[in-house]
């Protein structure tokens, strides 16, 4: 059974988390992921999960655990470790509650976020669009103001959870500015795509929302209009870089593990491969990836739960967690010759998976962008700080 804590310093506070989430993954993943096709959509596996541990970073005062950043890593590292569209499931658990954390009034926080905690509701992010992509400055998507309701009128792809979520938490653009409204999934106006499975990341759903003049109540807007943009903003950078991280290990995790089982059982000429020096090179280049991408990731996160600026640290960890896995898989593919290329061998469904990190939360060249720009501007000011007082302090151990 895998043990985060025998390996990176910040979680041995949370051993017996860990073993909670392994002992979960084991009765209740395994056998359900193992029975059920792809085109199943998981509802009461993922309603498990969110019942177990959607609060477990959030303020004790709206229904959370309050135990941290890192406790929310380790939970979806363990669980993409086993099957990354499961991990995908519980990453996205996780964004849908940033809109209410950096958009929603005090009153709306204590009204949505208790039962997102609970798991009785699931809520997605809903940013991206087919024409604007992730950027949120050009979403295209409208909402107008009809008496004591809003009309939104637009579409949304790429929602992660899309298919069993309760709530949608849609940016969307008003004559104020862009603004965050939760849209029920059994409003009337909201179509949803049918499921498709991605390549790599089954069982998870992030499919396309139609909303065709959908209808929605004034009090269903987050906070005021213009307070969009920071909500999308900050849910990518305080939430999304260090959760697609941590899936982007459990899955970078998997390959090392095929990578040595793999090399290790091949037999050619008598020895096997991982006997060669430079498919030893290989597993050391592999391993130190991980490393890597795990010391940046949960520093990063630990950042958070001190307070203190990590910004710089969150973009990093997304940037390498992303890279360095997709360097492994590319290695392991190749250790593995011809086999490699047949879709039915593991490793081509590993990294399939783990190219499918490249653009949430950002691509490398939008890493790269902020990341220059906060070590040339002396006047940025990090998201971590502006809601520092948002994500309740863990004291270090």
């Amino acid at each position: 059974m895998y043990d985060p804590t025998s390996v990176h310093p910040f979680a041995e506070n949370h051993r017996d988390l860990i073993f909670e989430v392994s002992e979960f993954v084991e009765a209740e993943i395994r056998p359900t992921v193992d029975a059920t096709q792809p085109s199943d959509l998981l509802v009461g596996l993922a309603r498990k999960i969110a019942q177990r541990w959607a609060g477990i970073s959030v303020d004790p005062r709206y229904g959370g655990n309050g135990v941290g950043n890192v406790a929310k890593l380790a939970i979806i590292d363990t669980i993409a470790h086993h099957d990354p569209g499961v991990g995908g499931i519980a990453q996205a658990l996780f964004l849908g509650q940033g809109p209410f954390l950096w958009a929603g009034t005090e009153e709306q926080k204590r009204k949505w976020l208790p039962p997102i905690c609970s798991g009785e509701l699931i809520a997605t992010i809903a940013v991206t669009e087919p024409a604007a992509g992730g950027d949120i400055s050009n979403i295209e998507m409208t909402a107008e103001r009809d008496g004591s309701d809003w009309i939104l009128i637009g579409e949304k792809s790429f929602v992660g959870n899309s298919n069993i979520a309760d709530l949608h938490c849609v940016i969307a653009r008003t004559p104020d500015g862009l603004a965050v409204f939760v849209v029920e999934s059994w409003r009337s106006g909201l179509t949803l795509s049918e499921y498709v499975p991605s390549d790599g990341l089954e069982h998870f759903s992030f499919g396309r929302l139609v909303f065709d003049r959908c209808r929605v109540p004034a009090e269903n807007m987050l906070g005021g209009p213009g307070d969009g943009d920071a909500a999308g903003r900050a849910t990518s950078m305080l939430i999304g870089r260090i959760t697609i991280g941590a899936l982007c290990l459990g899955i970078h995790r998997i390959i090392g593990d095929e990578a040595i089982a793999y090399s290790s059982g091949r037999i050619l000429r008598g020895k096997p491969l991982a006997q060669r020096p430079k498919i030893r090179d290989d597993i050391a280049r592999i391993q130190t990836n991980l490393g890597t991408a795990e010391t940046l990731l949960y520093s990063a996160a630990h950042l958070l739960d001190q307070g203190l600026p990590a910004d710089t640290a969150l973009c990093m960890a997304k940037l390498v967690g992303y890279e360095a896995a997709e360097d492994s898989a590319r290695r392991t593919k190749q250790l593995h010759g011809a086999s490699g290329t047949l879709s039915s061998v593991r490793i081509s469904k590993l990294r399939a998976a783990a190219d499918a990190m490249f653009a949430p939360a950002g691509t490398s060249g939008a890493q790269l962008h902020l990341l220059s720009e906060m070590a040339l501007n002396p006047d940025y000011v990090e998201w971590s700080q502006r809601f520092a007082e948002r994500f309740p302090k863990v004291e270090a151990a």
